[in-house]
């Protein structure tokens, strides 16, 4: 399962038309307004569904309690992600957005108007949620801050991190040009949002996904902590991006003097292995 790409329309950045032309020609297609509606349906339900979950108990004080959001977001997480992928990448968070982008495997344009999604999906989502929620019950409506005692800074560097894992793995799932085998990318990216919900939760919140707290953040009027999210979530996903593409992809490695330090892959042996028995 690839992520990135739409049955129909491939989006990679190829060719040699200029920038501008490729960003036009991406706007233009009805597939890009198909796509922006699909990432503000599938972000409304992203946000919908784990605000939802903590709800109730925004502290997270207890480990079940942080085990059951982290169980939660992770199956929502892969269904959408499922979902969607044909039609927009499911990206369903800045975060991913921009590592795509930074994959060149989305126009400039696409990134923004997705970015401008999922930030008001978020906030249509949190608009209902309020609605639904009695008025004792409002509270921060899913606000994500760091922990007691956690500094802006420890915050940031544990979400670079996290996110940093999100997108590292998921490139690794994705990469069409593996042969050891295929993974079911939705599922194993809910598995890296599960764990990292369950390392951060009560450090930096486990946000990933400054959308997510976007909505919350501009319902409440508390942005005075949102850079950390905004900062630390897209800059761990340039990095994780560009680490995986350009250093540990099976294209990266190719011919490389790595390749001699890692373990031979299924098809590599099965053709080792034929040769062999030529031989014999």
């Amino acid at each position: 399962m690839a992520i990135t790409e739409q049955e129909g329309e491939n989006y990679t950045l190829k060719g040699n038309k200029g920038l501008f032309q490729r960003e036009v020609k991406d706007i233009q297609s009805l597939n890009f307004w198909r796509a922006f509606f699909a990432e503000f349906i599938g972000t409304f339900i992203a946000c919908f569904y784990t605000i939802s979950y903590g709800r109730h108990n925004p502290a997270v004080e207890q480990p079940t309690d942080l085990f059951v959001l982290a169980v939660g977001t992770a199956f929502i997480i892969a269904a959408l992600i499922n979902t969607l992928a044909n039609v927009s990448g499911g990206h369903i968070n800045p975060a991913l957005s921009i590592g795509f982008l930074a994959a060149g495997q989305i126009t400039v344009l696409r990134f923004i108007f997705y970015v401008l999604s999922q930030c008001s999906a978020s906030v249509a989502a949190v608009l209902v949620l309020k609605t639904l929620t009695p008025l004792e019950k409002h509270g921060d409506i899913g606000l994500i801050l760091p922990g007691n005692d956690v500094t802006s800074v420890q915050a940031l560097i544990v979400e670079f991190l996290i996110t940093f894992t999100l997108l590292f793995g998921t490139f690794a799932f994705i990469d069409e040009n593996r042969t050891d085998g295929t993974s079911p990318a939705p599922l194993f990216v809910g598995f890296i949002v599960a764990a990292n919900i369950l390392c951060a939760g009560r450090i930096s919140g486990g946000c990933m996904n400054p959308a997510r707290n976007f909505g919350p953040a501009i319902v409440t009027g508390k942005m005075g902590q949102q850079w950390i999210y905004w900062t630390g979530d897209l800059l761990g996903a340039v990095a994780g991006t560009l680490t995986y593409t350009q250093v540990f992809s099976a294209k990266a490695i190719k011919g490389n003097s790595f390749a001699l330090c890692r373990r031979p892959t299924v098809r590599e042996r099965a053709e080792t292995n034929t040769e062999l028995e030529k031989m014999i």
